[in-house]
């Protein structure tokens, strides 16, 4: 008989091996870390929460003082690298944003959208429409989450921290590599289609924006 062993697919190597079999093993990765309350350098608080069934997001709420219990801040949507690794939640990524959020004084939201060979895309583009979506509802502010419809079923439960603590007049979303390529994609959605509370996006930023297409 012979030997139990997998056949390699045609992958993306170095980042990952495909096997004829549908597995993935993915090579390079960072391992994941829990949100903080009060994270003892920069003062930031994360929490993790789902959007949907199938999209989750990390939240970042730079330090309050007592006095700050209404204080607004302006909104970054962020979408990390890789559609085919990498999360929201890793340990690379959170202590990102961490500083960030923590030096511009922001309230950011990034989002764990799905990734391929496992979903390929458009699922990627289509979970970060739905997280964008999601963060705009809350600027109804006080509205039922029957009353924040997304196109495919009901959001889940609305998020304290956006509803105490967001300035939608000051909306942007940004990314990544292939985070970029989706703030790009997502971009010109909402160009023609609404979001919730008619939310305006102000701006955004593409760092190092990833287009890529086979020759």
């Amino acid at each position: 008989m012979a030997p139990n062993t997998k056949e390699v697919a045609p992958g993306l190597l170095p980042l990952l091996r495909v096997y004829t079999d549908g597995t993935v093993e993915r090579l390079v990765s960072s391992p994941f870390v829990p949100p903080t309350l009060n994270e003892t350098i920069t003062g930031v608080s994360s929490k993790d929460i789902s959007i949907s069934s199938d999209v989750s997001a990390r939240l970042y709420l730079p330090k309050l003082r007592r006095t700050d219990g209404s204080l607004k801040f302006p909104i970054l949507v962020y979408f990390r690298r890789s559609f085919c690794a990498g999360s929201a939640f890793s340990s690379d990524h959170h202590c990102y944003i961490n500083t960030l959020v923590s030096q511009a004084k922001i309230l950011s939201i990034s989002v764990e959208y799905r990734v391929a060979p496992e979903h390929p895309l458009p699922t990627a583009y289509e979970d970060s429409w739905t997280a964008l979506q999601w963060v705009s509802s809350h600027k109804l502010s006080g509205a039922s989450t029957t009353n924040t419809q997304h196109l495919n079923g009901s959001f889940l439960d609305q998020e304290p921290w956006l509803l105490d603590h967001a300035d939608f007049q000051q909306f942007f979303i940004g990314g990544d590599t292939t985070g970029a390529n989706i703030v790009h994609n997502i971009t010109l959605r909402a160009g023609v289609e609404d979001l919730h509370g008619n939310t305006k996006i102000l701006g955004t930023f593409l760092c190092q924006p990833y287009f890529w297409a086979p020759s």
